[in-house]
């Protein structure tokens, strides 16, 4: 009996980092959307915010994952320091603002799990080759909204009804990974977005969903192929059109703000449409009590969840800021005058290979603007499109 007591004292005392890192996070959140009014009163405060969520969050994150934050962390320090004793000045404002909004996006999109999950209990499992096309166009639409949590859903489902297999992994991973090609909720696309002067998500949408639409047609037709017996025998998971509801209308909310406010990035206005889309449809669903205990409990014990994010995009934002630094003072030099095809090659094979070494792409893509000289030129694959003449051009 006095271990018991003695385990339900501990366990809110180990629970009290945690609560306090969630409320921190959401302090962030609020304050990175309040940059722009603010001004850098709210950078200051929210990576201040950030930075001791990171701090309570530190024992939360993988031996492996700690290693490279604090070698990111030394490597901008080192050229931070370089830079420093050539004369430059180390942007700590940079340090702490570049990938705020990255963040924050981040912490709004994992508020969509409260009212989002694709999960039908009790409902008797699909099978066959329709069931198999279901769940994998349901899980890239899932996928693009509420991020690896409907990976995490998806294969928990399928594990549970059937021997997880090479065609189940295939299935999952290509799904999930062809929404990073138009997603802006996907933390890769969300940084691009942020980074490129001049991205708009419109155009790149027009590249992307197409692309995305055939890979999926191909991933069915060659798994469909290469392993016909098994797709026949798929138990599917059990989505329903009428569950995409949410993921609809805060893709019409943000496009249709983005047109009313212009001067407010797709990232900003994620970040206010989503918390306040699952707010007032948990308050519509349970009432404003239970609403906001789901709310509150969301705070304090999932948004930690988000600690290995926060540290790498944190470890990035100083890596970012060493590097323009030192870099200043040899004449803002850069690798690449430009960005054309040649250089957007290797930098991609810089990427891949600093992934394949253990380096998370996102620190590779944080950086890599750094990589080349600013350009005028319209960072979208179809130019015409956003040219004064072009479709998408503000009338």
């Amino acid at each position: 009996m006095a271990l018991e007591q003695v385990d339900n004292v501990v366990a809110p005392a180990r629970r009290l980092p945690t609560g306090i890192a969630g409320w921190l996070l959401l302090a962030m959140l609020v304050l990175a959307v309040l940059r722009r009014p603010a001004g850098d009163v709210a950078v200051w405060l929210s990576g201040a915010a950030a930075w001791g969520a990171a701090l309570l969050l530190w024992p939360r994150v993988p031996h492996v994952q700690r290693v490279q934050v604090i070698a990111i962390l030394a490597l901008g320090t080192f050229f931070g320091l370089w830079g420093m004793s050539r004369g430059a000045v180390f942007s700590l404002e940079q340090a702490l603002g570049q990938n705020q909004v990255i963040l924050a996006m981040l912490a709004a999109v994992s508020f969509l799990k409260l009212v989002n999950r694709p999960i039908v209990e009790g409902e008797r499992i699909p099978v066959g080759r329709a069931a198999f096309a279901r769940t994998l166009f349901g899980l890239h639409v899932f996928g693009a909204t509420i991020n690896i949590t409907a990976v995490v859903i998806v294969a928990d489902r399928l594990a549970a009804q059937a021997p997880f297999e090479r065609l189940h992994a295939l299935m999952i991973s290509r799904g999930f990974c062809l929404s990073v090609m138009y997603s802006p909720f996907i933390a890769g696309m969300g940084l691009a977005l942020a980074l490129a002067p001049g991205a708009r998500l419109e155009v790149l949408a027009l590249a992307g969903i197409p692309l995305s639409l055939v890979g999926l047609v191909l991933t069915y037709v060659m798994l469909s192929r290469a392993e016909p017996a098994k797709v026949d025998a798929f138990k599917g998971f059990p989505i329903h059109l009428e569950s995409l509801w949410m993921p609809a209308v805060l893709a019409v909310c943000v496009l249709l703000l983005h047109r009313v406010y212009p001067e407010l990035s797709i990232l900003t206005l994620i970040s206010v449409s989503a918390p306040a889309l699952v707010a007032v449809t948990l308050w519509r669903r349970r009432g404003w009590r239970a609403g906001n205990r789901r709310l509150r409990d969301h705070v304090q014990y999932t948004l930690p969840d988000m600690s290995g994010e926060l540290l790498l995009f944190l470890s990035a934002g100083v890596l970012a800021a060493g590097l323009t630094g030192l870099f200043a003072t040899f004449g803002n030099w850069t690798p690449f005058d430009t960005l054309d095809a040649g250089a957007a090659s290797m930098t991609l094979a810089g990427i891949v290979a600093l992934g394949i070494a253990g380096i998370h792409p996102i620190v590779c893509v944080s950086f890599s603007p750094r990589c080349w000289r600013p350009s005028t030129r319209i960072p979208t694959c179809w130019p015409w499109c956003s040219s004064p003449d072009g479709p998408l051009a503000a009338r």
